[in-house]
């Protein structure tokens, strides 16, 4: 007998204060493995111009969702969730180079089985927790802002007034090769997952994210006010917000 999970799931997309139709896109798929449901949930974010990046990140979608479909089962969630990603990889960069394009992607996502997430992530999309009230980033930007922080060279409080704040140091389809940062995760019942593009990220202070999800409103109600406050901020980007509950 199939042991069923039931996930909620709330996604808003919307081109914010840009004048280019949106480059964002995600998905999510439900998995029978061992008799057990796995839920699968991601955002990616294009790069190199609408037509070329809308394609990239709806390509790294459909290559992760392909790859999860035919694979899991067949080695550890860590190892395929990896290899699926660098597949996606491998993919855009393959007809990037034929076309002699530059173009790539973001990816973020969670992959959730028995009360444990894997979060995957390359580029600055990301996924973060809202538990007990409190917000706390999951992944960690592949950006040069990011790194200037690391290194102790900017204030983390200047990333969003940053002129760097959108140059990326990964992401996919831009090398042959990437490597791919997961994280394991346990999750607690009502535990809120928020997986999101840049253009909520690079607009919206945690404090500002975190006080829309302690309303504790409906997660479409919570998704919208986040695209919404990001658009109000002023945020020039494409806006993906993805709530997920168990």
């Amino acid at each position: 007998m199939i042991k069923q999970l039931q996930f909620d799931v709330s996604v808003r997309a919307d081109v914010g204060n840009s004048t280019q139709p949106i480059q964002d896109n995600n998905g999510r798929a439900l998995f029978d493995v061992a008799g057990e449901t796995m839920g699968f949930f991601v955002v990616a974010d294009g790069m190199g111009g609408y037509e070329d990046g809308a394609r990239a990140s709806q390509t790294v979608i459909d290559t992760v969702l392909a790859y999860l479909r035919a694979n899991l089962g067949t080695d550890t969630h860590t190892a395929i969730l990896r290899q699926a990603i660098e597949e996606a990889n491998t993919a855009v960069f393959a007809y990037t180079q034929a076309e002699e394009i530059r173009s790539g992607s973001t990816i973020t996502c969670a992959l959730i089985h028995q009360g444990q997430a894997l979060i995957a992530n390359v580029g600055d999309s990301r996924t973060y927790l809202h538990r007990h009230r409190q917000l706390r980033q999951i992944t960690r930007d592949h950006s040069m802002v990011e790194e200037l922080i690391q290194r102790n060279l900017m204030p983390p409080e200047e990333r969003y007034d940053n002129r760097y704040i959108n140059v990326l140091t990964r992401g996919l389809g831009t090398a042959p090769e990437v490597e791919v940062d997961i994280y394991e995760l346990s999750l607690l019942p009502d535990d809120l997952l928020l997986l999101c593009s840049d253009g909520l990220s690079g607009t919206l202070r945690e404090e500002e994210i975190a006080h829309i999800l302690n309303q504790q409103a409906s997660l479409d109600e919570m998704s919208e006010q986040l695209v919404q406050a990001a658009i109000t901020a002023g945020g020039k980007d494409h806006i993906t917000a993805m709530l997920v509950c168990l």
